[in-house]
């Protein structure tokens, strides 16, 4: 079988992880890279041998690519994304889906009309802790009734991100990967209410965030980020229907399980790790084109992840719980 020709656009930080991860796979042939940054692109493409480095992504998708990774910035996310779409190439689309409804909307539509696949990386879902909750869900502690998890921590050092118009958020941008685990494990969400503010100078998003969300299936979860702090925490808090499962930390530490039949706590280890869920999802991608089979995480997830951000923001604004 021929090699599938891939594309990357946008080579900073993320779409220089997955043009790597891309370049270890057989089945793959990296034939083209853009960036609007022509230092950065002239580096990569140097650093990786590709032999098409455009600082047009127009240029790149007329290059004869089967496949792209989407890595820009969330607000130029968009035009590649449809224009892609609309030229039947399957599209690998880093989180979130967009910096606004509007965008992820077009390119949910642009989607469904496609013979193409889009994927929105979701990293957490190739995650061996992440998988191995939802394995304890399905086989021991039935369904989640409670989810909780608390992120504090600092501004980033990408100064992009600040900017509403750029990122779309803190919870857009960076907290969406605890809400696709929350509507992962409960299913969609159905009634939103947040409470947000900004504490730092200079910046145009909220650096805090209180999120609260009714699930379809019945279970509520709860999600307290912020970047204003003095010193990191994190931890997950989750109760289902016959346990509990408890971890402070985020990608890995000491996880402790108990179950409503019997008294003891069991912990299970699990170590700091962050790169193989790069290189899982970007295999799945791969193998979900070969196959003719839908990536499991798709425009539908990325839009119902979409529209309880968006359903956030207008709750915090308002102060009223959103339907979705």
């Amino acid at each position: 079988m021929a090699k599938l020709k891939f594309g990357v656009i946008g080579v900073g930080g993320m779409g220089n992880l997955h043009l790597s991860n891309l370049k270890a796979l057989s089945e793959v042939e990296v034939v083209a890279i853009s960036d609007i940054n022509e230092a950065r692109l002239a580096e990569i493409g140097e650093k990786y041998n590709i032999p098409k480095c455009f600082t047009d992504y127009r240029k790149l998708l007329e290059s004869g690519v089967d496949a792209v990774v989407v890595a820009t910035p969330p607000f130029a996310h968009r035009n590649p994304v449809v224009e892609a779409l609309e030229r039947g190439i399957h599209v690998f689309l880093e989180k979130p889906m967009a910096a606004n409804l509007k965008d992820a909307e077009e390119m949910y539509n642009a989607a469904i009309r496609s013979s193409a696949f889009l994927m929105v990386g979701y990293c957490l879902r190739f995650h061996d802790l992440y998988e191995w909750i939802k394995e304890q869900s399905e086989t021991r502690l039935g369904e989640p009734v409670n989810l909780a998890h608390v992120a504090f921590g600092s501004i980033p050092a990408h100064t992009w991100l600040l900017k509403k118009e750029l990122s779309g958020g803190m919870l857009n941008e960076n907290g969406v990967h605890v809400l696709y685990v929350m509507y992962w494990y409960a299913g969609k969400f159905k009634r939103v209410q947040a409470l947000s503010k900004t504490l730092n100078n200079d910046i145009s998003i909220e650096d805090n965030i209180a999120f609260q969300a009714l699930h379809e299936k019945g279970a509520f979860s709860s999600f307290i980020q912020s970047w204003s702090c003095t010193h990191p925490y994190r931890s997950w808090a989750m109760c289902f229907e016959n346990g509990t499962i408890t971890f402070d930390g985020y990608l890995g530490g000491e996880v402790k399980l108990s179950a409503r039949d019997g008294n003891k706590v069991e912990t299970k280890i699990f170590e700091m790790e962050w790169q193989n869920m790069y290189r899982r999802e970007i295999e799945h991608f791969v193998h979900s084109i070969m196959r003719g089979e839908k990536p499991v995480i798709n425009e539908v997830d990325g839009l119902e992840i979409q529209k309880a951000v968006d359903a956030a923001y207008r709750s915090a604004e308002t102060g009223q719980a959103v339907e979705l």
